[in-house]
């Protein structure tokens, strides 16, 4: 039988969220990622978001490596 490759997604420690430090680190990372912009133009707002999050996921909720 052929062996199935299954993706291994990377998860992150959104527990740490609950620590009040680390909570606001991550909401000033994210207020300073996206910042109000006169441009309505949505595909670029989206594009930022989703930059700021994956930038906050990696930085401060990865997992700790055992």
């Amino acid at each position: 039988m052929k062996k199935v490759n299954t993706k291994m997604t990377p998860n992150y420690y959104l527990q740490r969220l609950r620590i009040p430090e680390i909570e606001e680190a991550a909401v000033t990372m994210l207020n300073d990622n996206i910042q109000p912009n006169e441009n309505n133009n949505v595909d670029m707002e989206h594009n930022k978001l989703k930059n700021a999050v994956e930038t906050v996921k990696k930085e401060i909720l990865k997992p700790d490596k055992i």
